[in-house]
């Protein structure tokens, strides 16, 4: 007896946690294609790695009618809201949906830890990842990047466990207008921050702070959230909680850390505090964050030499950005910096 497989086109599949997906899909049994505009490394290597088939550009022949599942990367509508290929999946009755939904029913499991807030999302989701695997268990993961500790940017754990970037984008920018955490339901939220960004889609801040507001309110009373202390407009988002906060303030974390900046430093205090509530032990939490190696484009370090060094960082935020030179600054204070 022939064995049916399923196929899965993402339309938008060069952004990491979406092409994390498509491979994490693809290693489960699925015929998996997709498209993108601008197709670049790390994102164009990972998905040629794993041999997945990627149109350059999007066309309505890229959508065939023997498809199962058609899935939006939260791209895939920004340079053209009538895409041709979101239309013809549609005049196919196709089952189309977004990709952050899909994660919600595919990656999210019962223990859902989500990380949230305008800054170090991604840096602090591979820090509990590599915790929690180095503390024996086996989580279900999304990263908005390549961690260097961790061969892809989507993995499904054998625990109950799930640990999930959540951004307060929308999913699919004029297509699906719920943030991408809306769909994880976390049980345990950490929460970094709620400066106000993405001024095109959010014009007002409060507009951008109901996103968290809801957030908040979804975690369940027997939930927990970690947040940090001094995370802009927390203390309004905060108010709408149900469950138990616990506080970090940036030192709790004393130990070696081998990433740049000293922000980073704070996002190893809410991985250690989140991971110690949960049960894990100390040491086993200093040793895995000591040997952290960090994500590709976040401050990497891409070239070193006795006078030369190349670091790539991916801060499009004013405040990000201010802070990654910052960093620089600490660590190369004495080197001309362009």
């Amino acid at each position: 007896m022939l064995s049916i497989r399923l196929w899965a086109h993402f339309i938008g599949i060069c952004a990491p946690a979406v092409g994390g997906l498509a491979v994490s899909l693809k290693k489960n049994g699925w015929k998996v294609t997709g498209s993108d505009r601008d197709i670049y490394p790390p994102a164009s290597d990972y998905l040629q790695k794993n041999m997945i088939t990627v149109f350059d550009g999007f066309a309505a022949s890229n959508i065939k009618p023997t498809m199962d599942l058609v899935l939006l990367g939260g791209g895939a509508l920004i340079m053209d809201r009538t895409n041709p290929e979101l239309r013809q999946a549609q005049k196919l009755n196709l089952q189309v949906q977004s990709w952050a939904k899909y994660v919600g029913e595919y990656v999210v499991a019962k223990q859902s830890v989500v990380v949230a807030g305008t800054f170090g999302k991604t840096s602090l989701t591979a820090m509990l990842v590599k915790i929690f695997k180095d503390a024996g268990v086996d989580p279900s993961y999304l990263i908005g990047g390549f961690a260097k500790d961790l061969p892809d940017p989507v993995g499904l754990g054998t625990s109950q466990y799930s640990v999930v970037e959540g951004d307060e984008h929308p999913a699919v920018l004029y297509y699906d207008a719920k943030s991408k955490f809306d769909y994880y339901k976390p049980k345990y939220l950490v929460l970094t921050s709620a400066k106000w960004d993405h001024f095109n889609v959010f014009p007002q801040e409060d507009l951008y702070l109901q996103r968290f507001n809801r957030l908040v309110q979804n975690v369940p009373k027997k939930g927990l959230i970690v947040a940090c202390k001094n995370g802009e407009n927390l203390d309004r988002v905060l108010e709408h909680a149900r469950c138990r906060i616990v506080y970090y303030v940036g030192n709790e974390y004393q130990g070696k850390l081998n990433v740049l900046g000293h922000y980073q430093r704070q996002n190893a205090s809410g991985a250690l505090v989140l991971a110690r509530e949960l049960g894990i032990d100390q040491v086993t939490i200093s040793s895995s964050l000591a040997g952290f190696r960090g994500v590709k484009r976040r401050l990497e370090v891409r070239l070193r030499t006795k006078t030369v060094v190349v670091i790539e960082d991916f801060a499009q935020h004013p405040y990000k950005i201010s802070e990654s030179v910052a960093a620089v600054k600490e660590v190369f204070g004495g080197h001309k910096i362009i």
